[in-house]
């Protein structure tokens, strides 16, 4: 990679990241040169689900990265999207919508957080984390579960009815000490599928 980044009070440490990390998992200028070489320019969005309490400095890192790498697609992120007055589940729902990937961004108590009266909140039906997995579940979003700094693969039984399904997704890992190179795995993969939805619609 040429630029490096900082993820600042997470302490994310730079790590070189060698060409294998995208022979791997992500698109590489061969595989777009197989696609006319073309660059993504998907009208699609991509959604960023996180827990504030667990996740925000990697969101808003994540969101930078996303946005200089994808000028063209529209990156929905709940503090940046929403303006004061509006209803938040039907901006969800319209956002997700129009989104190719929702990325869940899952920490250690990410299953376990409790509200202001002890109750868990992804028992909450209004729970907003509950609500944007749902919805991309709903509507075949592709959705990619990242375990933030350890988080445990969830299980089925954790969850939901309408959330079991992201127990049942391959997750990625995005760590404090190999940052960059966990993220240009997760950046990759999203490359793929918005060039995907850009040629075949899918």
């Amino acid at each position: 990679m040429g630029q490096k980044y900082d993820i600042g009070k997470v302490g994310a440490e730079n790590v070189a990241i060698g060409d294998h990390a995208t022979a791997e998992y992500g698109i590489n200028s061969a595989h777009l040169e197989g696609w006319g070489g073309m660059p993504v320019e998907s009208s699609r969005g991509i959604f960023l689900s996180y827990r504030r309490q667990e996740a925000a400095p990697y969101a808003r890192l994540l969101q930078f990265q996303l946005r200089e790498r994808f000028p063209k697609a529209q990156v929905f992120m709940d503090l940046d999207s929403i303006e004061a007055g509006l209803d938040f589940a039907e901006v969800i729902r319209e956002a997700v919508d129009s989104c190719a990937v929702l990325v869940a961004l899952i920490g250690r108590q990410w299953t376990t957080l409790t509200d202001e009266e002890g109750r868990r909140r992804l028992d909450n039906p209004d729970d907003y984390v509950r609500f944007e997995v749902g919805a991309a579940l709903e509507r075949d979003v592709r959705v990619i579960p990242v375990l933030v700094d350890g988080a445990r693969p969830l299980h089925q039984q954790q969850l939901p009815a309408e959330l079991q399904k992201l127990a049942r997704l391959n997750a990625l890992e995005l760590s404090y000490g190999r940052y960059e190179y966990d993220a240009d795995r997760l950046l990759n993969i999203i490359q793929r599928v918005l060039v995907r939805q850009q040629l075949f619609g899918l």
